[in-house]
């Protein structure tokens, strides 16, 4: 069969069905290797009229860079005898529905290397082709997974694009369909072909795809009922605002076999919330994708790696790997299971993972999304291992200045060897509380280490240690969420600063204040009060290192990317 295209007069072959549906059929284009043409069964003016203005205005692809198609948005109208039949639209190939990867099933059979790194980077990616859309004023209305296709490196493309609602000048053209289970409360129950649909509409579906994307396919208002009667229905539930994992008191509880809603990102968790407890009562709260975006970027930098299972990812926040309980919780089954479980399927693991789409955005941001190396991270330390006792150690003659800063470093060594030592120890003793360890350079002709003293008082990994320069004063600070200030001579706690976890500390030249460095700012306290003197909101990828150049006021602070500020 030969039609013509619209814009060119050029005659077009369509030889292969690929596929069928209720509105029309896909054929592969004989000239054109990377395009497929849609023809529909009953074309109409009206659709005619909406694909050319879809046509005339396209959004920008987020990927185009990655030579990927994000939206297979249509690129020309097809016609027979001058009307509109269909259109041509981009090849998408090697890919896979949604579904297939966040149900725990479909995923462990098909693409069981496909971790929880790499959901966290398709549902980023999805939000960044909706924010796309949005920003070229376009809105998807039938928000839904059979429309999303994903491939092995977390690319996603939304197909079912003649669905989405159009706008041109002051003429709309409606998307007419909707899943009650990705609809939001305000459209439940409506005849959807009469309403004009908002953005805040498909923030609600991009949200309940998200969570399930991340919550091993369990939707966000599924649980089990404890009310009187029947359960309610999905839609029901979400008319009603009833979700389980909210903030309201509700008749369901989440259901036992879903993932913990610990596992996610506090920030993912907070977004969930403004969507379906803030967002019921008033749907402009409902987060945009950009916000998502920025949030999954997040999530993805605190993922480590379970030392049992190097498949296993989970944010470094937690004390253990949720993954590996979860594999016990199903009898054995593990939903990332590691090479050795299914060398049986010989599945190639996934390819690295493309550099992340640009996001289009409406209003200016503070930055775009960062390029992100492949996924083939090296092991990090497992964080969820107990407690342990360092020890503090002192030189019988007295240090230099320059040696005090020599201990700082070797008190990281003393940590480590300790920490490692009590692995075994843990798992069959009660939990210690955490000990900050402090150590010192003895002489040269006498290199061991002399124990004299303990701190305890830390609930939590001790992860940042600094020496006044007076060598009476010692700060540590925990995972705990304190720092804490101590006598060195006598080893008594002299204040414990709350809210104050950060990943390093330095005295200031006078040991008056000490500053201490976050993800997001750079704190200074005063020593005698605890009082916080100044709060600089600086954004790191991680906690940045920090140093005090002595006899003046000067702050150093290293970044990732190699740079040293002040």
């Amino acid at each position: 069969m030969q039609v013509r295209r619209r814009s060119n007069g050029q005659l077009v072959t369509l030889n292969t069905e690929l596929g069928s549906g209720g509105e029309g059929k896909i054929y592969a284009v004989a000239e054109h290797a990377s395009w497929v043409a849609k023809i529909y069964h009953h074309p109409t003016a009206e659709m005619g009229e909406k694909l050319a203005a879809m046509v005339a205005h396209p959004p920008e692809d987020p990927s185009a860079a990655e030579g990927h198609v994000s939206i297979a948005w249509p690129v020309d109208l097809l016609e027979n005898r001058g009307k509109a039949i269909g259109f041509l639209m981009p090849k998408v190939s090697q890919v896979r529905p949604l579904h297939d990867f966040y149900n725990p099933k479909t995923r462990r059979d098909r693409t069981p290397f496909f971790n929880y790194l790499y959901l966290h980077r398709t549902a980023r990616n999805l939000a960044a082709a909706v924010s796309s859309l949005h920003a070229g004023g376009y809105v998807i209305g039938d928000v839904n997974e059979s429309n999303i296709l994903v491939s092995q490196t977390a690319l996603v493309t939304l197909v079912d694009t003649d669905s989405f609602q159009v706008r041109v000048g002051d003429r709309i053209y409606p998307c007419p369909v909707g899943k009650p289970e990705f609809t939001p409360p305000e459209l439940q129950g409506k005849t959807l072909r009469h309403y004009q649909r908002m953005p805040e509409q498909d923030r609600f579906g991009l949200a309940v795809l998200i969570f399930q994307i991340l919550m091993e396919g369990t939707h966000p208002f599924a649980g089990v009922y404890t009310g009187v009667g029947d359960p309610p229905s999905i839609e029901a539930r979400i008319a009603a605002g009833h979700f389980p994992y909210g903030s309201r008191r509700v008749p369901y509880r989440p259901t036992p076999i879903a993932p913990d809603g610990r596992i996610l990102y506090p920030e993912l968790r907070r977004l969930f919330l403004q969507c379906f407890d803030t967002g019921y009562l008033d749907p402009s709260q409902r987060p945009d994708a950009q916000t998502w975006v920025q949030a999954l970027e997040a999530a993805e930098q605190e993922l480590v790696i379970c030392q049992k299972n190097p498949h296993h990812r989970y944010n470094v926040r937690q004390t253990r790997c949720p993954w590996c309980d979860r594999t016990q919780l199903l009898g054995g089954r593990d939903p990332f299971p590691t090479k050795e479980d299914v060398d049986r399927f010989r599945t190639p693991p996934p390819q690295p993972l493309p550099r992340p789409p640009r996001v289009p955005i409406a209003v200016p941001v503070r930055s775009t999304v960062a390029t992100f190396p492949p996924i083939h991270y090296q092991t990090l330390p497992n964080y969820s291992v107990g407690g342990f006792w360092s020890q503090v150690a002192q030189c019988k003659n007295d240090l230099l200045a320059g040696s005090v800063v020599l201990a700082a470093v070797l008190a990281g060594v003393v940590y480590w060897s300790a920490r490692s030592a009590s692995v075994s120890a843990s798992r069959t003793s009660p939990a210690q509380p955490e000990v900050a360890a402090i150590s010192t350079i003895p002489v040269a002709t006498e290199p061991t280490l002399t124990a004299i003293a303990q701190l305890p008082g830390h609930g939590d990994l001790v992860r940042a240690i600094a020496v006044a320069p007076d060598n009476q004063s010692v700060a540590t600070s925990s995972k705990d969420g304190t720092t804490k200030l101590w006598h060195l001579p006598t080893q008594k706690l002299n204040r414990s600063i709350e809210r104050a976890g950060v990943g390093f500390l330095a005295f200031s030249a006078d040991g008056q204040q000490i500053v201490g460095s976050t993800k997001t700012a750079i704190h200074t306290w005063n020593v005698s009060s605890g009082e916080l003197l100044d709060r600089s909101e600086i954004a790191f990828d991680r906690f940045p290192a920090i140093s005090t150049r002595p006899h003046n006021s000067t702050l150093l602070v290293g970044r990732l990317e190699g740079q040293l500020v002040w």
